[in-house]
């Protein structure tokens, strides 16, 4: 259920419903620490799909090298920043956290055909052509290399725009704390809150930001 104290966040009510849009929930997540201008970023990414063209019906191998040849000299640096994990920023300056260079990868390949969709390989964030038997992955923070399948770990699973979220959250408390940040790691930990979780996990998260609370008093 919506915290009544949350019930004006764009960030909160698309975390507490059904899996939502990649870019507008991404966008709404960024809303949470400084402005970032929605209409601007949506038409980046429409400019960028402009740029691939239209992949419909092209071999899939194909479609990635087109992909690549736009995105793949983005630059992964990491989130121990709010920029390094939004997309208003990883679009115009052309580096990010390997999580949201992958989501920049998904976002543009579903505009121009592609149907992609995140893997998490041991906590490396992948994409894969979403299609039954493709096999076709690629690591979109080196430059959109294929990952040959034997290389993925057993544990390899599909992420739904809420895990992408709470892996670009967790990376940038994480990254915050690194650089003595306890006001942004604190925020990053609380907004994970927002997301959908068992009882356990959300136990766990409420016992971390307790802790970064009193770190911070």
């Amino acid at each position: 259920m919506l915290d009544p104290d949350r019930s004006s966040s764009p960030y909160a009510r698309l975390a507490c419903g059904s899996c939502p849009a990649l870019d507008e929930f991404l966008v709404a997540m960024v809303a949470e620490f400084r402005h970032i201008d929605r209409d601007a970023v949506l038409l980046a990414l429409d400019r960028l799909a402009l740029d691939v063209g239209l992949l419909e019906g092209l071999p899939p191998q194909e479609q990635l090298d087109a992909l690549r040849s736009v995105l793949g000299d983005l630059e992964p640096i990491a989130a121990d920043h709010v920029d390094a994990v939004a997309l208003d920023r990883v679009l115009a300056f052309r580096q990010g956290h390997p999580t949201a260079i992958a989501a920049l990868w998904l976002l543009v390949g579903r505009r121009t055909g592609v149907p992609l969709g995140a893997l998490s390989a041991k906590g490396r964030p992948l994409v894969a052509d979403a299609r039954p038997g493709a096999g076709l992955v690629v690591d979109p923070a080196a430059g959109g290399r294929r990952v040959p399948l034997h290389e993925l770990p057993d544990e390899a699973r599909w992420r739904c725009p809420h895990q992408i979220a709470y892996g670009m959250l967790t990376a940038l408390a994480s990254g915050a704390m690194e650089r003595g940040d306890l006001t942004l790691a604190i925020r990053a930990a609380e907004l994970r809150l927002d997301l959908p979780c068992d009882t356990e996990s959300r136990r766990v998260l409420e016992l971390e930001v307790s802790r970064l609370r009193a770190r911070l008093h």
